[in-house]
């Protein structure tokens, strides 16, 4: 565990867990990271004997809520989250809509952690939480997810979860997830000027100033649609299939998991919808099969 400022610690596995110490017993966690790293998780928090007297979570994708349940059943733990998320958490037929198009038995087979248990909810827009006196601000931070919000501690350490990617990630993602690209890139301005003492990063790090890594996200997504937009140069008029099939080829993907597949097309879907309403492209239907034309 690393400390950043005042009581605020990370903890550094594949996604960066912020810790925010009640007392010498006692922490907040912000996310609960992936379950893969739920050993990990807990060295860290049983191994020095502390006990997480709440979670709040960013957003309810499952590698940020893994470690939810373990922690509510062991710790009597609070989970803590934003009222649309939640609302969508709650609900296999919700996380099938809003997150992953697969069937709702994929869902709940690939997914342990859906339907969650929640235990307090908030606003998703600016505001307070509060745990044992200690107050954690709300930032909505959309785009990645709907409800995405930012959480930043008593000792002003921002945590702004997947709203930024360090250089590492970005060389490693064949295509981020993000639900909206337009109110993404203005969720990444708001973040550019925003003033705090540190940044943290679930995928991940830690930065005393911010500029310069979003300018860097923000520069990797306008190459990404750039070499999309040339791609699609190739010809008028693409089918969605065709589309998924030469993305799919020229990323080099190879995963046979059925879910990484579904939730490829999704991420297909929502950069093409930027296009749209950019009015880059249209879409619709032609004898039943749905087409996007420059």
């Amino acid at each position: 565990m690393r400390k950043i400022a005042g009581s605020t610690y990370v903890i550094e596995t594949g996604i960066t867990v912020p810790v925010y110490f009640l007392n010498d017993k006692e922490v907040v966690l912000l996310d609960s990271s992936h379950i893969k790293y739920h050993e990990q998780i807990l060295q860290e928090i049983e191994g020095a004997g502390l006990t997480v007297r709440a979670i709040i979570n960013s957003h309810v994708h499952y590698d940020h809520v893994g470690n939810n349940d373990y922690f509510r059943e062991n710790h009597g733990t609070m989970v803590i989250t934003g009222q649309l998320e939640a609302t969508i958490a709650r609900s296999i037929p919700l996380v099938k809509t809003y997150y992953w198009t697969g069937t709702v038995n994929q869902i709940a087979e690939n997914y342990k952690v859906y339907p969650m248990t929640i235990d307090a909810t908030f606003a998703e827009e600016e505001s307070v939480v509060e745990v044992c006196g200690a107050e954690f601000k709300i930032i909505p931070l959309p785009g990645h997810t709907p409800g995405q919000c930012g959480i930043v501690t008593p000792d002003d350490v921002f945590y702004v979860a997947d709203s930024l990617m360090d250089e590492d990630m970005m060389m490693k993602s064949k295509l981020p997830t993000t639900m909206d690209w337009e109110v993404d890139f203005r969720t990444k301005e708001k973040i550019r000027n925003s003033k705090h003492a540190a940044y943290v990063l679930a995928h991940s790090g830690v930065f005393e100033t911010i500029e310069e890594i979003v300018d860097k996200n923000v520069a990797d997504r306008m190459k990404r649609l750039a070499r999309l937009k040339e791609l699609l140069a190739a010809k008028d008029c693409w089918t969605r299939e065709e589309l998924t099939q030469v993305l799919w080829d020229r990323l080099g993907l190879r995963t046979d998991r059925q879910v990484s597949q579904v939730i490829f097309t999704r991420n297909i879907e929502c950069i093409m919808t930027y296009l749209v309403n950019t009015g880059e492209l249209t879409e619709g239907y032609e004898k039943g099969i749905f087409k996007y034309r420059r």
